[in-house]
């Protein structure tokens, strides 16, 4: 029986013996099947293959354990590439595309094995390449943001994507429910000045995209509150009546960026009543509706909401 201070020198020992031992079982030769990847090229431009087509041709190899490790271990081969325009035709029922019998390209597969394991066969029987509909399609880029501003900070207009649409490919039941193509996540915390970056598209699977990333910029400044009295008008006067309100004005209250400050003026904003709420009303008053606004403002906010009026016929 081991004593327990021997056990570790026999471990070791034990460990070297299953090392030479597999050292050794790798100097031998042998007979194994390996994948080799394939990839087919030049489809028709309005069909795709189908996502569960075979990918690969298994083949009959003979060789070392070493270059058997190797090839079987670490994915070593590159694909060979199928013409599909070079394909015969099937149908089956409403499935319809090409097939391929791997072993009448036999030279593509053993052009793999150059220097390396010795080729015996192909097992592969008849490959089939199902078609499916393809759609191409136009979309907008929608940038995904979660940003938060310093106080007094905000987004001073829409973001400017470069480019703004990408034109996408892909399985049509697919493509033809896509309605934008969206970036990936920007998070950004405190913002204060402008953003400026490249970012990711990202799709669905088996969707190709003609871009990989787009240029976001994001205009950020400095608000400030702005207030102005904006004129108010009246909507389905009749003819030959005049119109007062009272107040004639209401208070605009907004915020905008500093850029814009001195721009922004009391005719980018139309304040109105309407005429035909006055028969419906038991008390003097017309609420205000503001009609038109700059875009760049942010938190708008007016008063009076409601107005005192006077509806009287022309004297002359």
């Amino acid at each position: 029986m081991l004593k327990s201070r021997d056990l570790p020198v026999f471990l070791i020992f034990l460990f070297l013996s299953l090392c030479f031992w597999f050292l050794n079982a790798l100097r031998r030769d042998y007979l194994t099947t390996i994948d080799i990847p394939v990839v087919y090229s030049r489809f028709p431009d309005d069909v795709m293959s189908a996502p569960d087509v075979k990918r690969s041709v298994s083949v009959v190899v003979k060789a070392e354990g070493f270059q058997l490790l190797k090839y079987k271990g670490f994915n070593y081969f590159d694909p060979v590439d199928i013409n599909v325009d070079h394909l015969l035709p099937y149908k089956r029922g409403k499935e319809f595309g090409v097939f391929f019998v791997p072993k009448h390209y036999v030279r593509l597969f053993q052009q793999q094995l150059v220097g390396g394991p010795e080729f015996q066969e192909i097992l592969s029987d008849t490959v089939f390449i199902p078609f499916l509909p393809k759609l191409t399609r136009k979309l907008p880029v929608k940038p995904y943001l979660k940003l938060t501003f310093e106080k007094q900070y905000m987004m001073s207009g829409a973001p400017v994507i470069m480019p703004d649409s990408v034109v996408v490919s892909g399985y049509f039941e697919t493509v033809d429910t896509m309605r934008w193509v969206s970036t990936r996540l920007l998070e950004s915390r405190n913002v204060k000045d402008s953003l400026d970056f490249q970012l990711d598209v990202v799709i669905p699977r088996d969707v190709v995209c003609d871009v990989r990333n787009v240029k976001v910029v994001i205009p950020v400044e400095a608000f400030t509150e702005k207030s102005m009295q904006v004129q108010v008008h009246a909507l389905h006067l009749p003819d030959n009546y005049q119109f007062k309100s009272f107040p004639s004005t209401v208070r605009v209250n907004f915020l905008v960026g500093m850029s814009r400050f001195n721009q922004i003026q009391p005719s980018d904003f139309s304040a109105t009543v309407d005429c035909h709420e006055s028969q419906g009303l038991s008390a003097n008053k017309l609420k205000v509706r503001i009609e038109k606004m700059p875009q760049g403002i942010y938190n708008m906010s007016y008063s009076p909401i409601f107005v005192d009026y006077l509806i009287e016929k022309d004297r002359y």
